[in-house]
């Protein structure tokens, strides 16, 4: 008999998987911010979620960073916010802290680097 946490996991990959299809192939910046609130909220609620998903999610955040479209880099900067509370302090040091550094140093919009210093805050905080 397969476990409902077992389900649980699979369906999460797997829908994980198709929003990683989606989002690469998508032209509207609405539908990449769909994605990653969805992520963020993944991340957020964080229901027993494995490490190594919770590290998917937060790769896909960390992405939306690099997007060329303000509002979608605003959208992963505020999910990333949101996970921090469950992200593994030694994931958040070697993989989302210098990229948030980064943002707040190189991006040329201010409200992204506002929110990407907001989650560098929330976890040092």
């Amino acid at each position: 008999m397969v476990s409902s946490r077992f389900f649980c996991l699979v369906f999460i990959r797997e829908i994980i998987s198709r929003y990683d299809e989606i989002y690469n192939e998508s032209i509207s910046y609405l539908t990449r911010i769909a994605i990653l609130r969805s992520f963020s909220r993944l991340a957020g609620e964080n229901r027993g979620l494995s490490k190594d998903i919770l590290e998917e999610v937060v790769d896909h955040l960390l992405r939306g960073l690099n997007d060329k479209v303000v509002n979608v880099r605003l959208v992963a900067a505020r999910g990333i916010e949101e996970a921090v509370g469950v992200l593994d302090k030694g994931i958040f040091n070697a993989k989302v802290l210098p990229v948030l550094e980064q943002i707040v140093k190189e991006d040329s919009d201010d409200d992204c680097k506002y929110f990407a210093q907001q989650a560098i805050n929330a976890f040092s905080g």
